[in-house]
């Protein structure tokens, strides 16, 4: 599963918004739905945020 259908699908199953997650990580909504879409590169420290955001390892296992 590519990165990008990854974190739409944890997106979706937490119940946030794409806005609220956006927000957390420092980019607006529109260059998240873009990396969602594949029309964007999700830059390293916008990963590390969106896995923090969630609690999530890089590797995308949850933290303990």
């Amino acid at each position: 599963m590519m990165t990008r259908d990854r974190m739409a699908e944890i997106i979706q199953q937490s119940g946030y918004k794409k806005g609220f997650v956006a927000a957390h990580m420092g980019i607006n909504t529109q260059k998240l739905c873009d990396i969602i879409a594949g029309r964007r590169k999700i830059s390293a420290e916008e990963y590390i945020a969106f896995c923090a955001f969630f609690k999530l390892l890089p590797d995308g296992t949850p933290m303990n």
